[in-house]
Protein backbone atom coordinates (compact mmCIF):
# COMPACT_ATOMS: atom_id res chain seq x y z
CA UNK A 1 0.00 0.00 0.00
CA UNK A 2 1.37 3.54 -0.84
CA UNK A 3 1.86 5.56 2.05
CA UNK A 4 3.68 8.53 0.94
CA UNK A 5 2.35 10.40 -2.09
CA UNK A 6 4.31 13.76 -1.73
CA UNK A 7 7.46 14.34 -3.32
CA UNK A 8 8.71 16.58 -0.96
CA UNK A 9 8.39 14.12 1.84
CA UNK A 10 10.13 11.45 -0.28
CA UNK A 11 12.82 14.07 -0.08
CA UNK A 12 13.09 14.06 3.10
CA UNK A 13 12.87 10.06 3.09
CA UNK A 14 15.81 10.00 1.36
CA UNK A 15 18.08 12.18 3.58
CA UNK A 16 16.38 10.47 7.29
CA UNK A 17 14.48 7.26 6.44
CA UNK A 18 16.50 4.33 8.20
CA UNK A 19 19.03 2.10 5.92
CA UNK A 20 17.14 -0.98 6.83
CA UNK A 21 14.12 -0.03 5.68
CA UNK A 22 15.25 0.69 2.13
CA UNK A 23 14.94 -1.41 -1.07
CA UNK A 24 16.86 -0.54 -4.77
CA UNK A 25 15.73 -2.81 -7.38
CA UNK A 26 15.81 -3.32 -11.00
CA UNK A 27 13.26 -4.29 -13.52
CA UNK A 28 14.93 -5.81 -16.63
CA UNK A 29 13.45 -7.32 -19.97
CA UNK A 30 14.11 -7.99 -23.42
CA UNK A 31 13.07 -4.95 -25.48
CA UNK A 32 9.14 -4.29 -25.92
CA UNK A 33 8.31 -6.95 -22.87
CA UNK A 34 6.36 -4.28 -20.96
CA UNK A 35 9.38 -2.71 -18.67
CA UNK A 36 8.17 1.06 -19.03
CA UNK A 37 4.22 0.46 -18.81
CA UNK A 38 4.68 -1.72 -15.52
CA UNK A 39 6.99 1.44 -14.13
CA UNK A 40 3.90 3.63 -15.14
CA UNK A 41 1.72 1.75 -13.03
CA UNK A 42 3.72 1.43 -10.12
CA UNK A 43 3.82 5.65 -10.60
CA UNK A 44 0.04 5.23 -10.94
CA UNK A 45 -0.25 2.84 -7.64
CA UNK A 46 1.87 5.81 -5.85
CA UNK A 47 -0.30 8.50 -6.62
CA UNK A 48 2.31 10.23 -9.08
CA UNK A 49 0.27 10.01 -12.33
CA UNK A 50 -2.90 9.56 -13.21
CA UNK A 51 -5.43 6.55 -14.35
CA UNK A 52 -5.63 7.72 -17.67
CA UNK A 53 -2.01 8.14 -18.38
CA UNK A 54 -0.30 5.06 -17.37
CA UNK A 55 1.08 2.71 -19.59
CA UNK A 56 0.35 5.29 -22.10
CA UNK A 57 2.58 8.57 -20.89
CA UNK A 58 5.88 5.87 -20.18
CA UNK A 59 6.96 8.71 -18.17
CA UNK A 60 10.33 6.71 -17.29
CA UNK A 61 11.50 7.70 -20.90
CA UNK A 62 12.45 11.35 -20.26
CA UNK A 63 14.63 11.38 -22.74
CA UNK A 64 14.18 12.96 -25.82
CA UNK A 65 15.68 10.34 -28.27
CA UNK A 66 14.07 7.50 -26.23
CA UNK A 67 10.58 9.53 -26.61
CA UNK A 68 11.31 9.60 -30.52
CA UNK A 69 12.67 6.02 -30.69
CA UNK A 70 9.53 4.37 -28.23
CA UNK A 71 12.44 2.02 -26.45
CA UNK A 72 14.42 2.69 -23.14
CA UNK A 73 18.27 3.66 -23.70
CA UNK A 74 19.35 5.17 -20.21
CA UNK A 75 18.36 3.65 -16.92
CA UNK A 76 15.59 5.69 -15.35
CA UNK A 77 15.52 6.04 -11.43
CA UNK A 78 12.38 6.57 -9.33
CA UNK A 79 12.03 6.91 -5.59
CA UNK A 80 8.32 5.43 -3.96
CA UNK A 81 7.05 4.49 -0.79
CA UNK A 82 5.40 1.27 0.47
CA UNK A 83 4.17 0.62 3.34
CA UNK A 84 4.09 -3.43 4.07
CA UNK A 85 3.60 -5.73 7.47
CA UNK A 86 3.07 -2.22 9.51
CA UNK A 87 6.34 -0.96 8.06
CA UNK A 88 7.42 2.21 5.39
CA UNK A 89 9.78 1.17 2.87
CA UNK A 90 11.54 3.80 0.59
CA UNK A 91 12.32 1.84 -2.68
CA UNK A 92 13.82 2.79 -5.40
CA UNK A 93 13.32 1.03 -8.71
CA UNK A 94 15.67 1.60 -12.10
CA UNK A 95 13.69 0.89 -15.21
CA UNK A 96 16.76 -0.48 -17.63
CA UNK A 97 17.59 -0.65 -21.35
CA UNK A 98 15.69 -3.88 -22.80
CA UNK A 99 17.85 -3.77 -26.06
CA UNK A 100 21.32 -5.67 -26.57
CA UNK A 101 23.24 -2.93 -27.02
CA UNK A 102 22.50 -1.22 -23.89
CA UNK A 103 23.61 -4.43 -21.88
CA UNK A 104 26.56 -2.30 -19.70
CA UNK A 105 23.53 0.09 -18.83
CA UNK A 106 21.39 -2.85 -17.14
CA UNK A 107 24.47 -4.30 -15.32
CA UNK A 108 25.69 -0.95 -13.57
CA UNK A 109 21.37 -0.64 -12.60
CA UNK A 110 21.97 -4.67 -11.04
CA UNK A 111 25.24 -3.85 -9.13
CA UNK A 112 23.58 -1.59 -6.79
CA UNK A 113 20.40 -3.78 -6.58
CA UNK A 114 19.05 -5.42 -3.81
CA UNK A 115 16.67 -7.63 -6.27
CA UNK A 116 15.51 -7.53 -9.73
CA UNK A 117 12.26 -8.12 -11.33
CA UNK A 118 12.94 -10.04 -14.55
CA UNK A 119 9.93 -9.10 -16.92
CA UNK A 120 8.45 -11.52 -19.67
CA UNK A 121 5.83 -10.97 -22.13
CA UNK A 122 3.83 -13.71 -22.31
CA UNK A 123 3.66 -14.43 -26.05
CA UNK A 124 6.68 -13.96 -26.42
CA UNK A 125 8.15 -15.74 -23.83
CA UNK A 126 12.22 -16.06 -22.87
CA UNK A 127 13.83 -14.12 -25.07
CA UNK A 128 17.97 -13.34 -25.99
CA UNK A 129 17.73 -10.54 -23.79
CA UNK A 130 15.54 -12.28 -21.15
CA UNK A 131 18.22 -14.81 -21.03
CA UNK A 132 21.43 -11.95 -20.94
CA UNK A 133 19.52 -10.23 -18.18
CA UNK A 134 19.38 -13.22 -15.80
CA UNK A 135 22.54 -14.56 -16.14
CA UNK A 136 23.96 -10.51 -15.58
CA UNK A 137 21.44 -10.95 -12.54
CA UNK A 138 22.85 -13.56 -11.03
CA UNK A 139 26.43 -13.18 -11.72
CA UNK A 140 25.94 -9.62 -9.73
CA UNK A 141 24.12 -11.88 -6.98
CA UNK A 142 20.77 -10.08 -7.13
CA UNK A 143 18.19 -12.36 -6.37
CA UNK A 144 15.40 -12.61 -9.41
CA UNK A 145 11.48 -12.28 -9.18
CA UNK A 146 9.15 -13.09 -12.45
CA UNK A 147 6.55 -10.90 -13.56
CA UNK A 148 5.08 -12.60 -16.58
CA UNK A 149 3.41 -9.60 -18.80
CA UNK A 150 1.22 -9.49 -21.25
CA UNK A 151 -1.12 -11.81 -20.12
CA UNK A 152 -4.36 -10.23 -21.67
CA UNK A 153 -2.72 -10.68 -25.00
CA UNK A 154 -3.31 -15.12 -25.00
CA UNK A 155 -6.68 -14.09 -24.20
CA UNK A 156 -7.88 -11.21 -25.78
CA UNK A 157 -5.63 -11.84 -28.93
CA UNK A 158 -4.99 -15.51 -29.42
CA UNK A 159 -8.19 -16.24 -27.62
CA UNK A 160 -6.41 -19.07 -25.82
CA UNK A 161 -8.38 -21.87 -23.59
CA UNK A 162 -7.05 -21.19 -19.97
CA UNK A 163 -5.79 -24.54 -19.85
CA UNK A 164 -3.64 -23.35 -22.84
CA UNK A 165 -2.54 -20.02 -21.15
CA UNK A 166 -1.64 -21.69 -17.67
CA UNK A 167 0.80 -24.36 -20.00
CA UNK A 168 2.75 -21.51 -21.78
CA UNK A 169 2.77 -19.07 -18.63
CA UNK A 170 4.21 -22.99 -17.27
CA UNK A 171 6.70 -23.11 -19.62
CA UNK A 172 8.17 -19.52 -19.30
CA UNK A 173 8.32 -20.40 -15.70
CA UNK A 174 10.22 -23.52 -16.59
CA UNK A 175 12.51 -21.62 -19.03
CA UNK A 176 13.27 -19.13 -16.72
CA UNK A 177 14.03 -21.66 -13.53
CA UNK A 178 16.62 -23.76 -15.93
CA UNK A 179 18.22 -20.61 -16.58
CA UNK A 180 18.50 -19.68 -12.83
CA UNK A 181 19.17 -23.34 -11.94
CA UNK A 182 22.85 -22.70 -14.79
CA UNK A 183 23.54 -19.87 -13.64
CA UNK A 184 22.88 -19.26 -9.86
CA UNK A 185 25.84 -18.67 -7.12
CA UNK A 186 26.82 -21.76 -5.85
CA UNK A 187 24.97 -23.29 -3.44
CA UNK A 188 22.12 -20.81 -4.00
CA UNK A 189 19.92 -22.05 -7.19
CA UNK A 190 17.46 -23.69 -4.78
CA UNK A 191 16.94 -20.99 -2.99
CA UNK A 192 16.48 -18.66 -5.76
CA UNK A 193 14.61 -20.52 -8.33
CA UNK A 194 11.38 -18.76 -8.50
CA UNK A 195 7.55 -20.27 -8.07
CA UNK A 196 4.22 -19.23 -7.33
CA UNK A 197 4.28 -21.28 -3.84
CA UNK A 198 6.56 -18.74 -2.01
CA UNK A 199 5.07 -15.43 -4.24
CA UNK A 200 8.31 -14.73 -6.47
CA UNK A 201 6.35 -14.90 -9.38
CA UNK A 202 3.33 -12.36 -10.60
CA UNK A 203 1.20 -12.76 -13.47
CA UNK A 204 -1.00 -9.74 -14.87
CA UNK A 205 -0.95 -7.20 -17.52
CA UNK A 206 0.84 -3.82 -17.01
CA UNK A 207 -1.37 -2.15 -20.41
CA UNK A 208 -4.54 -3.18 -18.46
CA UNK A 209 -3.23 -1.90 -15.23
CA UNK A 210 -3.47 -5.90 -13.42
CA UNK A 211 -1.54 -8.29 -11.84
CA UNK A 212 -1.61 -11.12 -8.90
CA UNK A 213 0.38 -13.59 -7.40
CA UNK A 214 -1.30 -16.52 -5.66
CA UNK A 215 -1.62 -15.30 -2.15
CA UNK A 216 -3.15 -12.14 -3.70
CA UNK A 217 -5.87 -14.75 -5.40
CA UNK A 218 -6.46 -16.53 -2.55
CA UNK A 219 -6.78 -13.37 0.08
CA UNK A 220 -9.47 -11.96 -2.25
CA UNK A 221 -11.23 -15.22 -3.40
CA UNK A 222 -10.68 -14.74 -7.14
CA UNK A 223 -10.12 -17.56 -9.28
CA UNK A 224 -7.80 -17.24 -12.07
CA UNK A 225 -11.04 -18.42 -14.10
CA UNK A 226 -12.89 -15.04 -13.19
CA UNK A 227 -10.23 -13.36 -15.20
CA UNK A 228 -10.96 -14.90 -18.40
CA UNK A 229 -14.87 -13.95 -17.97
CA UNK A 230 -13.76 -10.43 -17.50
CA UNK A 231 -12.25 -10.25 -20.44
CA UNK A 232 -15.25 -12.12 -22.02
CA UNK A 233 -17.94 -9.47 -20.72
CA UNK A 234 -15.24 -6.50 -21.77
CA UNK A 235 -14.57 -5.67 -18.20
CA UNK A 236 -11.52 -4.34 -17.88
CA UNK A 237 -12.09 -1.85 -15.23
CA UNK A 238 -13.29 -5.04 -12.83
CA UNK A 239 -9.56 -6.41 -12.95
CA UNK A 240 -7.77 -2.73 -12.48
CA UNK A 241 -10.15 -2.30 -9.44
CA UNK A 242 -9.54 -5.64 -8.31
CA UNK A 243 -6.04 -6.37 -9.16
CA UNK A 244 -4.53 -3.07 -8.96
Amino acid sequence: MVRVKNPDEIREMIKSHPMNLRRVFSIAAHIDHGKTTTSDYLLRKAGLMSDADAGKKVMMDSDEEEQERGITIFTSVVMLSYEFEGETYLCEINDTPGHISFTGEVSRALRGSDGVVILVDALEGVMTQTETNIRLSLAEKCKPVLFINKVDRLISELRLAPQDVFAKIDTILAGVNKLIKDNAPKGSAKDWMVSFKDGSVTVGSAKDGWAFNMSTLQRLQIKPQDIFAKYDEDDKEWLKENLP
